[in-house]
């Protein structure tokens, strides 16, 4: 599991979601758990790659969240590539988010499942 710490500068909704860039495999599946600073479980959710991966929203107020993520990659070693990222946009905000990469919060490497 990883996590990755950002904060919401302004109060609306957000929308995390996973991508795949091009050329690289999208059989994995992935979880996340969305935690507000005293480790509350605010959201969670799951996808397949295949079937557009990870895609949730939720209405966060200003203040630090972190995101847990954890994913695995199906198929063997040679099938595509292994990576993806997971990003948080602001819906209806203009400030966003801060993180160590801006609004994408994740890049991946997952673990193999044969």
């Amino acid at each position: 599991m990883q996590e990755h710490d950002f904060t919401v500068k302004e109060a609306g909704s957000y929308r995390f979601e996973s991508r795949v860039p091009t050329g690289e495999s999208e059989e994995y599946r992935i979880e996340a758990l969305l935690l507000d600073k005293q480790g509350n479980v605010l959201a969670r959710s799951e996808g397949l790659g295949q079937d557009g991966g990870l895609s949730f929203e939720q209405r966060l107020e200003p203040g630090d969240y972190v995101l847990q993520v954890q994913a695995n990659k199906f198929g063997t070693v040679r099938r595509g590539g292994n990576s993806f990222s997971v990003s948080v946009s602001g819906l209806d905000v203009e400030e966003g988010v801060s993180g160590r990469r801006g609004d994408r919060l994740y890049r991946y490497r997952p673990r193999r499942r044969p």
